[in-house]
């Protein structure tokens, strides 16, 4: 017996919002071997030896996201929205951003009507791959998710945010006595202020 294909309009009719969750989770983890082999972490399009496909840092972001992020508490925190999204609300913007990961796979292409061109150097294969715009905003992502530190990366409640908050209070007040000795001695450096914009 031939079942049917399974398709995104059967995730939707889960009977709750985890078993969706999870339907979901593994339709992101199956694109992970199709968008990267052509982008670059190092500003080229040919990364260093053992670093030719970056699957393995898109599956742990996306594991993280999915299994240790609030998005409603994000929304919150750098938002300021307080009203928290429905689960429906939620699962709408899963399928966009679905969707926005699946355009990173495909390639954008380009207008061939005098022929195929044959590649035969690396600055030719360089202009015959065509990032497409997701695959940009993506690979800007992972770069950034690479580079952030411990205490940003792991604070699922974003505690750093509000004592960045706090001491750039403590600056402004006392910014005519405070030292650069005491400024070190800030628990958040103050450098995180940049992420704080990033996020």
């Amino acid at each position: 017996m031939i079942s049917a294909k399974y398709t995104i309009r059967n995730d939707r009719e889960l009977p709750n919002f985890k078993s969706k969750l999870r339907a979901y989770y593994k339709r992101f983890y199956k694109l992970r071997k199709f968008q990267y082999g052509r982008v670059s972490l190092y500003g080229t399009t040919f990364n260093p030896p053992g670093h030719e496909y970056i699957g393995d840092e898109y599956h742990t972001l996306l594991r993280r996201k999915f299994s240790n992020e609030n998005y409603n508490l994000r929304r919150e925190v750098f938002l300021g929205m307080k009203e928290g999204l429905r689960e429906d609300e939620l699962e709408e913007r899963l399928m966009n951003t679905l969707a926005f990961v699946f355009n990173a796979t495909v390639d954008a292409g380009k207008d061939k009507s005098g022929g195929d061109d044959v590649v035969v150097f690396e600055k030719g294969l360089v202009s015959e791959t065509n990032e497409t715009m997701e695959c940009k905003i993506i690979n800007s992502m992972i770069k950034i998710d690479l580079t952030l530190p411990n205490e940003i990366k792991y604070d699922y409640k974003y505690q750093w945010v509000e004592q960045l908050q706090q001491q750039l209070k403590i600056m402004e007040e006392k910014k005519e006595s405070l030292t650069k000795k005491q400024i070190k001695k800030f628990q958040i450096p103050i450098e995180f202020i940049g992420y704080n914009c990033k996020l």
